[in-house]
């Protein structure tokens, strides 16, 4: 799929979540603890794609949570049509301050981001948030790893101890399940770690010296030729890594891996890591960059 046609979300746009695992119930179980935990008065709707994934009971006394079951396949290929289907229908019994979507263990997540962007619910949806529940001992579904900056760390057996991650790597924040398992407060805060605010840099953890990304919606397209150029001319701050979108491919150049741009499965915004770069520099660089995004999109 051309990664240009897509639709850009409105002002308003609900916010989607990605929740991606092997194990379909323990994803199931992990969602409905986050929407149990959600801020009173949100109205929230969980759409459950994977065949897999028992069939929960409505959640009694909570009129304010839809549970949206879709007997469609993968919803990255043969199922799109009646993802897209059942995400116009929820969205029009709106206003819904957050969906949560268990796509299928077989889904492709970049596949499947792509096709959303590229529906007519695009423009009331805003990808927001990618998370990945990694158990230990099953491999993750396709591309979940690569597309997610969240992934929460869980072993099979729900009473053994969950393994520690070594902390944050290039792009991504390991946290252990039961950290998440309460309050959605406790989610927000770890994407706000993971992603930082979408249009300020901000310090990033785990590096020597201040690391500071800046960010564009995952909506906007790049123009692929200018992009490279720019890059290319910046000699300071020094560029660590990027991450971005263009109507060719999403693409990924990183200081420390082999030179030279590579396509990438991450789908959730166009980023750009710099090293000990001053509030001017960034705000210069930022500027340099906008004059790079394809308006013809």
């Amino acid at each position: 799929m051309n990664p240009a046609s897509a639709h850009r979300p409105s002002a308003g746009a609900t916010p989607l979540t990605l929740l991606c695992a092997a194990d379909p119930a323990r994803a199931l179980a992990l969602a409905l603890r986050w929407a149990a935990g959600r801020p009173p008065g949100e109205r929230w709707a969980l759409l459950i794609d994977d065949p897999a994934a028992p069939h929960p009971e409505p959640v009694q006394n909570d009129e304010a949570l839809r549970l949206v079951r879709l007997a469609s396949g993968c919803v990255c290929c043969s199922g799109a049509i009646a993802l897209r289907t059942a995400l116009t229908r929820v969205l029009r019994d709106g206003p819904w301050q957050r969906l949560l979507l268990l796509p299928s263990a077989t889904a492709r997540v970049d596949l499947l981001v792509d096709a959303l962007r590229a529906s007519l619910a695009a423009s009331w949806l805003d990808i927001d948030s990618i998370v990945t529940l990694q158990l230990a001992g099953l491999a993750a579904p396709p591309g979940a790893l690569d597309a997610s900056p969240l992934v929460v760390d869980a072993p099979p057996d729900p009473v053994a101890a969950p393994p520690r991650a070594a902390g944050p790597a290039g792009v991504r924040l390991h946290v252990e399940e039961d950290s998440l398992a309460a309050e959605w407060g406790a989610v927000s805060a770890s994407l706000g770690l993971a992603y930082g605010p979408p249009s300020a840099p901000v310090a990033h953890p785990g590096q020597s010296g201040r690391m500071s990304w800046l960010r564009w919606p995952g909506a906007l397209v790049f123009d692929r030729r200018r992009l490279f150029a720019a890059l290319q001319s910046i000699e300071h701050p020094r560029i660590e890594l990027a991450l971005f979108r263009t109507a060719r491919e999403w693409y990924r150049w990183s200081a420390s891996a082999d030179a030279g741009w590579h396509a990438t499965g991450w789908r959730l915004d166009s980023r750009l890591l710099v090293r000990d770069a001053c509030a001017d520099a960034l705000a210069a660089l930022r500027s340099q960059l906008q004059g790079c995004i394809d308006e013809g999109d």
